[in-house]
């Protein structure tokens, strides 16, 4: 099954769905079935990452999903990082170690790293006092949990 006989199917479930076509092997007869279908698109492989975001922000704003200019600029600084890292060959890792940037890694003194102590939940330092006040009054000259021995100090 072809390009062609897929969008011929799609449009029988839905007329209003936008089909962007990729081919590896262009021919004019292909071109002008998928138009006649209402492909929005045809383009040949290997495609130009930019051409296929013109495609996608026409399609976005003929459907009514057009960006906003906040997710305009988290494009544009997330395209400015990854050429950036690109660039300098950067791998992910390398480049919170970067001089400059705001990590965690950089901040940290040189020993050896230690993941921050999780405090203790309030049930457990319960029962961690409760055994210590039960060692404590067990240890008491009234005996070993004897009569209102270590019970009733506990209590109070």
């Amino acid at each position: 099954m072809d390009g062609i006989e897929v969008l011929k199917r799609i449009r029988k479930v839905d007329n209003d769905i936008a089909v962007v076509i990729f081919t590896g092997f262009p021919n004019l007869e292909s071109a002008v079935a998928s138009m006649k279908l209402d492909a929005v698109d045809y383009i040949k492989k290997p495609f130009n990452v930019d051409e296929f975001r013109e495609v996608l922000a026409r399609v976005m704003r003929k459907k009514g999903l057009a960006r906003t200019p906040e997710e305009q600029l988290h494009r544009v600084i997330g395209d400015t990082i990854r050429n950036l890292r690109k660039d300098k060959d950067l791998t992910l890792s390398r480049w919170r170690g970067a001089p400059g940037s705001a990590s965690r890694c950089s901040r940290r003194s040189s020993g050896p790293s230690r993941r921050p102590r999780s405090r203790p939940s309030t049930r457990s330092r319960w029962r961690s006092s409760r055994a210590s006040r039960i060692s404590s009054a067990s240890t008491d000259r009234s005996g070993a949990f004897g009569r209102r021995g270590a019970w009733c100090r506990l209590r109070a």
